[in-house]
């Protein structure tokens, strides 16, 4: 699609937070979920950090704003970071599809950028058939809400399942795998990649391969020298339900040393 003038782009539904610090930091939410998604994080980086915390298009309050891809979404993030941003830039945090988005964001608006978290990223460009892909995500979320809510809590007592989701469709479905599947068109800003590995007998895990092939792309980028990939086997894919303190100070971290959180089980991969 033609990219819309910065008249005719709309503002994203989203959260600002502490709008008077100094420092903006973006957080982009996962698939089916909403900007709420980040309401355990949040608290313990907004004393310190302007948050914009927005709904992905086809998402939450984004209902109505399509078509989710990559050149409709990233142009609504950058035109809420120009208007929104405290001096037009901001660090970017993303999880899951999130994280996916983040990195594409970075490679087509990188004057935007100033880091970027990436957390829960898959390997680019390889997966299922597409179609199969959608229907297989849309069929397992199904099944997940017909799925009693305390039996889920009781196989992942480690884990906040309280987060608003959104609906489900085939055609929604098919749009995140072409997201996921997208190969960014490079790494010029500083990024860190981390995978949560725990696993157990429900399946929550990232995968260590996948983040360590990502790493090593993002490794050869031009913000190569001063990114990092990492992992922690005691925390799950959606860590920030897990252990939000702990994602914040990473992300602290990170944003205002370019470091990875030292003493807290995070491993480096490459």
């Amino acid at each position: 699609m033609a990219s819309e003038s910065p008249a005719e782009t709309p503002i994203i539904p989203h959260q600002s937070l502490n709008p008077t610090a100094p420092t903006t930091i973006l957080l982009i939410h996962g698939a089916l979920s909403t900007s709420e998604e980040w309401n355990l994080v949040a608290p313990h980086l907004q004393p310190t950090y302007h948050l914009l915390i927005p709904d992905l298009p086809r998402h939450g309050a984004s209902t109505a704003l399509t078509p989710f891809t990559i050149p409709h979404t990233t142009t609504l993030l950058a035109h809420l970071i120009l208007t929104h941003a405290h001096n037009s830039a901001a660090h970017i945090v993303g999880l899951s599809l999130g994280a996916h988005l983040a990195v594409h964001f970075a490679a087509t608006h990188p004057t935007l950028v100033l880091s970027v978290f990436a957390t829960g990223l898959s390997r680019f460009g390889g997966g299922p058939n597409p179609t199969l892909f959608a229907y297989g995500f849309h069929i397992s979320q199904a099944l997940e809400r017909a799925v009693p809510p305390s039996l889920i809590q009781r196989a992942l007592p480690d884990l906040d399942l309280s987060c608003p989701r959104t609906a489900s469709s085939v055609s929604l479905c098919r749009e995140i795998e072409e997201v996921i599947r997208a190969v960014p068109a490079g790494f010029p800003k500083r990024v860190l990649v981390v995978a949560g590995a725990k696993g157990g007998w429900v399946p929550t895990g990232d995968s260590v391969e996948s983040a360590r092939v990502v790493g090593g792309l993002v490794g050869r980028g031009e913000g190569g020298e001063a990114s990092r990939c990492v992992v922690h086997w005691g925390m799950r894919h959606a860590w920030s339900r897990q252990d939000p303190r702990l994602f914040a100070r990473a992300v602290e971290a990170w944003v205002e040393r370019g470091e990875v959180l030292e003493g807290e089980g995070f491993e480096s991969l490459l």
